[in-house]
């Protein structure tokens, strides 16, 4: 390494580039946030929807709700507020909420098929290309990434991660020549194009990976209903879990069921779910399987250490952590400590 004295004025050594971590500065809001229960209200949503598709010069019909995007056209919008609160609610929800709005598919090559909104903008786009290249210009191209056809847009904060790591490594590259105007551009496309490409392969040699249109074109939310119930058969014969229990979604990630999973959301949520199957909510029925298991155990203690008491003395919080019980200690902790149980249970 050369010391920076050593080095000539004005010059950074190698090590100081390679080891120094620019700061980043925090992008500035472009949007106020919006009140809290903002995003409840149908007419909010559906100004919001409005709003969106006229920021892309879009024509919305007026005899029909407006559309609700898919989540590649919102990352490419950088309306992360709006994806937010469609995710939340879930795209069918949201639609059904609004007097049955169309739903932009999330595959990018179905929504171009299907979504006459999605069309204009590729069409506009289009001849916004066209017409730079027609006009005799010093001035260089845009930056602004455009909509593709077959590859779906990449997220804003990606493309300018991506867009720095291609600044860094021009930068620290010991080349004679000049950079071609927009090789950032086309290695990001070149990135991004193969980025698409790898993750298809990669789901296509999945064999559990259902067929495209699987859950919007065959049942809707009956069929995410008739997948829970044979998931929930399938838990009580592994687990003894009762089948009435409602999971959890992070319960059905675990078990290999991202697809059922992110068909809940799509649907409503998992709260909502719950309520058209029937089921009894998650919270509700792990109150009582934890209040049940503080009885097992404290039982267990006392038959243990205080077995000639007839369960008239709690025990003290100190023993129970000395004698190597911690789920005994904690569960007394959370229904609401030693002195509010004792009372409960008449000791």
């Amino acid at each position: 390494r050369t010391n920076h004295a050593e080095s000539p004025a004005g010059e950074d050594t190698f090590s100081e580039r390679m080891f120094t971590t620019p700061v980043q500065k925090r992008e500035p809001a472009k949007r106020d946030r919006r009140p809290r229960g903002y995003w409840s209200s149908v007419t909010n949503m559906k100004r919001e929807l409005k709003a969106f598709w006229n920021d892309l010069d879009v024509t919305l019909s007026e005899d029909e709700p407006p559309p609700v995007p898919n989540v590649a056209l919102l990352n490419y919008c950088e309306r992360h507020d709006l994806k937010a609160a469609i995710m939340t609610r879930g795209s069918a929800q949201v639609a059904m909420n609004l007097g049955g709005a169309r739903v932009v598919p999330g595959p990018w090559k179905e929504a171009v098929e299907t979504s006459p909104e999605l069309r204009q903008i590729l069409l506009r786009q289009y001849r916004q290309r066209q017409q730079q290249k027609t006009l005799e210009s010093s001035s260089p191209p845009s930056n602004v990434p455009h909509l593709r056809l077959t590859v779906p847009p990449l997220e804003a904060h990606r493309k300018r991660k991506l867009q720095r790591q291609l600044n860094f490594r021009q930068s620290t590259e010991s080349s004679t020549d000049n950079d071609v105007e927009g090789t950032n551009d086309l290695k990001a496309d070149v990135l991004d194009e193969w980025r698409y490409n790898n993750a298809t392969r990669h789901w296509s040699h999945s064999p559990k990976r259902r067929p495209s249109g699987y859950w919007t074109k065959q049942g809707g939310i009956s069929l995410v209903k008739k997948e829970l119930y044979e998931y929930l058969e399938w838990r009580f014969q592994t687990s003894g879990t009762p089948q009435v229990w409602m999971p959890r979604p992070s319960e059905i990630s675990d078990s290999g069921r991202d697809d059922l999973a992110s068909a809940m959301v799509r649907y409503g949520g998992a709260s909502h779910i719950c309520q058209c199957a029937g089921l009894v909510p998650h919270k509700e029925w792990k109150f009582f399987e934890t209040q049940y298991e503080l009885l097992l155990r404290l039982v267990t203690y006392l038959d243990q250490y205080h077995a000639n008491e007839n369960y008239i003395y709690f025990p003290v919080l100190k023993d129970i952590r000395a004698n190597a019980h911690e789920r005994l200690f904690h569960l007394i902790h959370q229904f609401g400590g030693r002195k509010l149980l004792a009372c409960r249970l008449g000791m």
